[in-house]
């Protein structure tokens, strides 16, 4: 499970383009737009407002990037390999509930990405390309998700079958980070995992009742 992977998959996002310039300046770009769009939704990414941030011309950034799709694209890429970054490490021996909560926005740099998928999300609506991003995502994490609960299902009385369980687990990450996204306040680190562990345990404990307190 490698960035090469999902660049192969996904043709928009691709190497970068060709310059003798060094990849510094690049990269500084695509954190700039991820930071842009992540503190003003996908509407405040302009070729402008991106030159203005980082104090350069708009020619120098379509020097790197052909338009702002293309920065969208870069964004999006930074995104999925900070979040990727943050549970690729974990052993087969990390507590599932610690790898799952490994990609909620408990932290700032997980909330940042997060804001970043919300935001670019409504423009996969109308955006095949962007669509197909967010389901090679949803592939990825999935198939990662199937590694990690196959043995807890595996050694659970009753379980349910693998495919629905991640779908279901997949699902209430999604709404948690929804929720702690629009509402951190009232969403803090200990609510998220919270409601991330009894979800869980509904699939290992189905006697469990989620609602009583531990």
């Amino acid at each position: 499970m490698t960035t090469a992977v999902m660049s192969a998959t996904i043709t928009r996002i691709s190497a970068p383009h060709a310059t003798s310039e060094p990849p510094d300046r690049r990269a500084e770009l695509a954190a700039a737009a991820y930071q842009l769009i992540a503190e003003r939704g996908l509407p405040g990414l302009s070729l402008r407002a991106l030159a203005r941030r980082v104090g350069a011309t708009t020619g120098l950034v379509t020097h790197y990037y052909l338009d702002r799709a293309d920065l969208v694209d870069a964004a999006l890429q930074l995104a999925r390999d900070r979040m990727v970054d943050h549970y690729v490490h974990l052993t087969a021996d990390t507590p599932l509930v610690d790898v799952l909560a490994s990609i909620l926005p408990i932290d700032d740099g997980v909330a940042t990405s997060w804001r970043v998928w919300l935001s670019v999300r409504s423009g996969a609506l109308a955006d095949p390309e962007l669509a197909d991003f967010h389901r090679h995502m949803y592939d990825e994490w999935g198939a990662e998700l199937r590694r990690r609960l196959g043995p807890v299902l595996a050694a659970a009385p009753d379980p349910p079958s693998l495919p629905w369980a991640v779908d279901h687990m997949m699902a209430i990450i999604d709404g948690i980070a929804l929720r702690a996204t629009l509402d951190r306040d009232s969403w803090p680190a200990e609510r998220q995992r919270g409601h991330l562990a009894a979800a869980l345990a509904t699939l290992t404990e189905p006697t469990l009742d989620p609602t009583e307190e531990p």
